[in-house]
């Protein structure tokens, strides 16, 4: 298990580190929001990914004094930083943080989400995220977002956790259901309208009908929105790349932050 102390009332941000400029530019994303009565777990694996690692590994993070820490800025009224370490797959490090109430990780540059290697470790949270991930595109402050739901309970697992960020007062969201001949998406929208009204800024709802892909990334394009919020399905299994999955296509085309999450099952759990 993963050596972790969360004060009572206290919510985690759990933030991959890399070094990389892309986890420099979500650290920025990181400190442009305000995070009152979180804390940030920095997590830094120090051996490169492993292809074929076993999932079972269960890795302790101790706390350590990087030679350049992460340093919150005031304005992100986070409540405390702490950088933990472990010598283990980075992707494995970032799976056992299954306390964290979102996860924060960059997308390695502009374009990069374009050409994921089965190696890379966003790439696997991104397929399979045991909690609320983030991906990070760019450090902008989210001003508006779409809001992506089709009557699944990954895309209401996400609804829900979009609606725990403290910096919603300050978001314009766009709740855009999409009807692909699978679910009816209109009651989706009434709920997640209902629960974000009361802790965004302005709500509207549009219904849309076809592919949920093409329909997302048109609508993040008429929109402008900064941030796409979207349930996935994750994988099964050896948790293998599968093709033509919404969630990664459009972390990989939108080139806008991403936020993406999966309802958790007991299988879950117990892996």
């Amino acid at each position: 298990m993963t050596e972790t102390r969360t004060p009572a009332g206290s919510r985690v941000l759990v933030f991959g580190d890399d070094g990389s400029p892309g986890a420099d530019v979500a650290w920025l994303w990181i400190n442009n929001h305000a995070w009152p009565g979180w804390r940030a777990e920095v997590v830094h694996a120090t051996l490169p990914p492993l292809v074929g690692a076993p999932l079972d590994t269960s890795p302790v993070l101790t706390e350590w004094e990087p030679p350049q820490p992460r340093a919150a800025f005031t304005e992100s009224g986070l409540d405390d930083v702490r950088h933990l370490t472990v010598e283990v797959d980075p992707r494995i490090a970032l799976d056992s943080c299954t306390h964290a109430d979102v996860m924060v990780v960059g997308a390695r540059g502009r374009g990069m989400l374009k050409a994921f290697g089965v190696g890379s470790t966003t790439d696997w949270l991104l397929h399979r995220p045991l909690t609320p991930l983030v991906v990070v595109r760019s450090a902008r402050p989210i001003h508006r977002a779409l809001v992506c739901v089709d009557g699944s309970v990954h895309a209401d697992a996400a609804v829900r956790a979009f609606a725990t960020m403290p910096w919603l007062p300050q978001v314009d969201i766009v709740v855009l259901g999409v009807d692909d001949g699978r679910a009816e998406p209109a009651s989706a929208c009434e709920t997640a309208e209902a629960l974000l009204g009361t802790r965004a800024g302005q709500v509207t709802t549009v219904l849309t009908a076809g592919g949920a892909t093409s329909a997302i990334l048109d609508a993040v394009a008429r929109e402008d929105s900064d941030l796409v919020v979207l349930g996935t399905r994750g994988l099964t299994g050896l948790r293998r790349l599968r093709v033509g999955s919404t969630a990664s296509a459009v972390a990989r085309d939108a080139d806008r932050t991403t936020l993406l999450a999966m309802a958790r099952t007991e299988s879950d759990d117990d892996e």
